[in-house]
């Protein structure tokens, strides 16, 4: 039996993640586009894993160095923040994979990349698409698009209020 999505307005927990200056670091250490694609891959599944682990569906807009998952909040809240602490601690664990794919005398240290992390509470629209979902702009579009206005320091978990 297959679980159906909740249609609707629904209150949610947003997690998202956006790797900083991802171009440049490419860019730096000389990855080829194959390499990045890769690279990207891993990133994606990290954080995929980390959200589902939690009860959270991570959105199809991931955009390769960065996306967003929504855990709802219908029994517990928290989910999210269990999730990005997950996600922080695998940190490393990408730095070593990124370098293996690399593998150019690339140490772990620099091909160890930075995430601005924030973590945000609106009232989602569910469609019956799991990982398509709208809010209004505050609860989601402005959230996603300031990242360095919500979270200032890579690799630490912001919250808004």
């Amino acid at each position: 039996m297959s679980k159906r999505r909740t249609r609707g307005l629904q209150p949610c927990e947003i997690l998202h993640v956006d790797t900083v200056s991802s171009q440049d670091f490419f860019k730096k250490l000389r990855a080829s586009p194959a390499d990045k694609k890769e690279c990207q891959g891993l990133l994606l599944a990290m954080f995929s894993n980390c959200c589902k682990q939690f009860g959270g569906t991570v959105s199809k807009n991931w955009l390769g160095d960065g996306g967003h998952a929504f855990f709802p909040v219908t029994t517990r809240a928290g989910n999210s923040i269990d999730a990005a602490r997950a996600f922080i601690a695998g940190i490393p664990i990408l730095a070593q994979q990124t370098a293996t794919i690399l593998d150019s005398g690339v140490k772990a240290d620099e091909a160890r990349r930075r995430f601005r992390i924030k973590a945000h509470f609106g009232n989602i629209y569910a469609h019956d698409d799991p990982y398509v979902a709208s809010a209004h702009p505050h609860h989601l579009d402005a959230f996603l698009k300031n990242e360095k206005e919500f979270a200032p320091i890579p690799d630490e978990l912001f919250i808004t209020d």
